[in-house]
């Protein structure tokens, strides 16, 4: 739209100044006795259309000032409006089994009626500005005869001077008009250009926010230790206070503690994802570790190329089938080439025995499960973490879990004191 408007612009310049010379040139002076004096006005068409052309645009403006305003709550509303129904197919099952039709399409209508309230505002006032137009623009064509009439009738214009006078007073009238006729382009524009910046200044804050906080990681160890970490909410209150502990290569680590005390957000600092962190660590390289949160993330594709995600490591189709067998999804070797939306095919069940095959392929030195065992029964969980320690002998696992059964595969619990914002490192 700017690339639009700015050529816009230059023609609008360039048939200006092609031809405001000879409207200059030709137009003559304007000569009247105004209160005893003597007035002459060089080139007067050439201001009559410059007045002309701004009282015009200064009448536009006074018209048409509040498009801005609309478009821009327009946009904020239909974007609102779109998320609402693409959150709802997101979660269409969870509202189907609390039976919240109802209540979703009420929700919906009232979103949708301030879309077409706003909608008709929007109507009305380009109404407005299309009226207005059209009889600036009409008003234009004769404007230039009458102006010129006088010198016609005083014989100082020919018929054939007169046409061309007109004619070039309509082509400066134009480019001076260019603001008249892109006035509801431009409002539309503007409100772009505003959501756009307030976007921008938001990122900005939180960039700022978060700049308040300072890390030091190191990618040079085997172990995992935080020295002096704290662990802050966005609103910069501390959710874990000055924590110190060292997790050691072999040794297995339980992360618990009650809802709330920040399990998921330790891991998150850990991976460098949460900002909003102060103090020092100590990591292995990158390349080495991998996060399996407790909702794996499940790429629009075939099948394979969800079991091969992020796709830095291929398999055959025998050890991809193996992979599947051993992870008790094998019934899904058929489909491996199936386009799907597995994320809504496959249950999340399914989808976490879907991440330990990722981690199978991937083989890291250190793997991180946020709750990837949720839903899982236990003999199923005991089998996934039984062929880690198996076939992974050399990966270092750390869990978030609340289950007690989770014990028997850690040696040692992280625990985390919600009241205190402390950590423990204990033996299990």
């Amino acid at each position: 739209m700017t690339l639009g408007f700015t050529v816009g612009i230059i023609k609008s310049f360039c048939t200006f100044a092609s031809f405001v010379v000879i409207l200059y040139s030709m137009s003559g002076p304007l000569e009247f006795t105004l209160m005893g004096h003597k007035i002459s006005i060089d080139g007067y068409l050439f201001w009559a259309s410059l007045l002309y052309s701004i009282a015009g645009t200064y009448v536009t403006h006074l018209v048409g000032r509040k498009l801005v305003r609309l478009n821009f709550v327009q946009q904020r509303y239909e974007a609102d409006f779109r998320f609402a129904m693409i959150r709802l197919r997101e979660s269409a099952e969870n509202v189907a089994f609390y039976r919240g039709e109802a209540q979703e399409g009420m929700v919906f209508k009232e979103r949708f009626k301030l879309l077409i309230d706003n909608f008709w505002k929007l109507v009305n006032k380009q109404k407005q500005l299309v009226w207005l137009n059209s009889g600036y623009s009409q008003i234009a064509i004769i404007f230039p005869f009458v102006a010129a009439m006088n010198r016609y009738l005083s014989k100082e214009f020919t018929l054939g001077s007169l046409m061309q006078v007109a004619s070039a007073f309509g082509r400066v009238q134009d480019s001076l008009s260019y603001f008249v006729d892109m006035y509801s382009s431009l409002a539309q524009w503007q409100a772009v250009v505003m959501r756009l910046t307030y976007f921008g200044r938001h990122m900005q804050e939180v960039s700022d926010g978060a700049e308040r906080f300072h890390l030091e990681r190191f990618a040079t160890s085997t172990a995992v230790s935080a020295e002096q970490m704290q662990v802050n909410l966005p609103d910069g209150s501390p959710l874990l206070s000055n924590i110190s502990f060292t997790l050691h290569p072999g040794s297995n680590v339980l992360i618990k503690g009650i809802s709330g005390s920040g399990k998921s957000t330790l891991l998150r600092a850990i991976a460098g994802i949460w900002p909003f962190v102060e103090g020092k660590i100590n990591m292995p390289k990158t390349e080495e570790l991998m996060f399996i949160p407790q909702k794996p993330y499940i790429p629009l594709g075939s099948l394979r190329d969800a079991l091969l995600y992020p796709g830095t490591k291929a398999l055959s189709d025998e050890e991809l089938k193996y992979l599947l067998d051993i992870c008790r999804i094998g019934y899904l070797v058929d489909k491996l080439d199936v386009v799907a939306d597995w994320s809504h095919v496959l249950s999340v069940g399914e989808q976490q025995r879907l991440a330990f095959v990722r981690a199978h392929n991937q083989e890291p030195a250190w793997l991180f499960l946020d709750e990837a065992t949720s839903a899982l029964d236990e003999e199923t969980e005991a089998e996934m973490y039984r062929l880690l320690a198996e076939r992974l002998a050399n990966t270092t696992v750390v869990s978030v879990g609340h289950r007690s059964t989770l014990n028997q595969f850690h040696k040692l619990v992280l625990r985390l004191d919600k009241n205190a914002h402390s950590v423990h490192l204990e033996k299990l």
